[in-house]
């Protein structure tokens, strides 16, 4: 969206149990702040079978590889 913020979304196979999810990285000084929830632009889940701790898990990988 800027240099402070980005949005991202997944778009899962529809075997894959997931609408999708929405997840926002915030650049804010010297923090990342990462959130990811089920996409509110599509239908409702109850639960989001784990995807979205391990999306924010992922980007953190992603990242601590790309400081290294």
């Amino acid at each position: 969206m800027d240099e402070k913020i980005i949005i991202a979304k997944t778009h899962p196979s529809i075997f894959s149990g997931s609408w999708g999810e929405q997840i926002t990285i915030l650049f804010d000084d010297d923090r990342i702040l990462i959130n990811s929830i089920c996409d509110p632009d599509k239908k409702s889940s109850v639960v989001s079978m784990g995807r979205n701790k391990k999306n924010v898990s992922k980007l953190l990988e992603e990242i601590n590889q790309a400081r290294n």
